[in-house]
C-alpha cells in the first residue's frame, strides 16, 4: 500500500473558506489554494454559484509547503507556486490551470513564468493546460513543448 503525501488540484470549483478545504485543514494538512476571482460586477445572485477553475496544493504531515512567491501578473491561466520540502527533498512547484483560447499572450506569459523557476534547482510543473499532447503536428502543442523544452524542462506526459 502507498500513501499520498502531495496533491496538486486544477480546476477547484471553490472558495476561500471552502468546506472540503477547511476539512482538509481541520484533519492537519496543509492547503495552500487560489480559488478563481469572482467577477465584482456580477449580481448578488451570481455570487451564489460555484466558483470554477482554482488550483490548491495539499500536503501531509511531514511535509513543509509554504508559498513560493512569483512576483508576476498572468491573464490567461490560474497558476500557484509552492516550496515542498520533506526529510530527503527539497523543491518548487508550479501548478498550473489555462482555460479559455489559446492566445499568443499564453504563451508569453507562460514563457515569462518559466523564465522565473528555470533558475531553479528541482522543479515540478503539472496543472491542466488544455491542450492536446496526443496530437503531435498540432500548432499548440508544437508552441507548447518548444516553450517547455527553451527552458530546459522535458514533457513527462506520455
Amino acid at each position: 500500500m502507498q500513501s499520498i503525501d502531495v496533491v496538486f488540484l486544477t480546476e477547484t470549483w471553490h472558495d476561500t473558506n471552502s468546506i472540503a478545504l477547511c476539512r482538509l485543514r481541520a484533519a492537519s494538512f496543509t492547503v495552500i489554494d487560489r480559488p478563481r476571482p469572482r467577477d465584482p460586477s456580477a449580481a448578488a445572485s451570481a455570487s451564489l454559484n460555484v466558483n470554477h477553475g482554482g488550483v490548491a496544493v495539499v500536503a501531509a504531515l511531514g511535509i513543509s509547503l509554504q508559498p513560493y512567491v512569483l512576483d508576476t501578473k498572468i491573464m490567461t491561466f490560474a497558476f500557484i507556486s509552492v516550496s515542498l520540502q520533506s526529510t530527503h527533498e527539497k523543491m518548487v512547484a508550479l501548478v498550473v490551470y489555462r482555460t479559455g483560447p489559446i492566445t499568443s499572450l499564453f504563451f508569453s506569459e507562460l514563457d515569462n513564468l518559466l523564465s522565473r523557476v528555470s533558475v531553479l534547482k528541482d522543479v515540478l510543473i503539472v496543472g491542466d493546460f488544455n491542450i492536446r499532447l496526443d496530437r503531435k503536428k498540432e500548432p499548440t502543442t508544437i508552441a507548447f513543448i518548444k516553450c517547455l523544452s527553451s527552458h530546459s524542462f522535458a514533457l513527462r506526459v506520455h
